[in-house]
């Protein structure tokens, strides 16, 4: 085996290991996540409070057609 094989060979692993790190922090991080709002433990119902909700898409094909049409006219004046 050549050495620019065991760099190459070297770099895969390493890429590899370090996304195994990754995921096993993430995994630890979250390990306590309590995905049902309901059931939380602290005894706050989480339905009470104020959520966002994500934009619906005809919301951000306006906001994009309305930034367009401004840059449009600044870029004509």
């Amino acid at each position: 085996m050549t050495l620019t094989d065991v760099i190459v060979l070297s770099g895969i692993v390493g890429a590899f290991t370090l996304f195994a790190v990754f995921l096993a922090w993430g995994e630890y991080q979250t390990r306590d996540l309590n995905r049902n709002p309901q059931q939380r433990r602290d005894g706050v119902d989480e339905s009470s409070q104020a959520k966002s909700r994500p934009l619906h898409k005809a919301m951000k094909l306006q906001r994009i057609a309305a930034k367009a049409s401004i840059r449009r006219e600044v870029s004509h004046s």
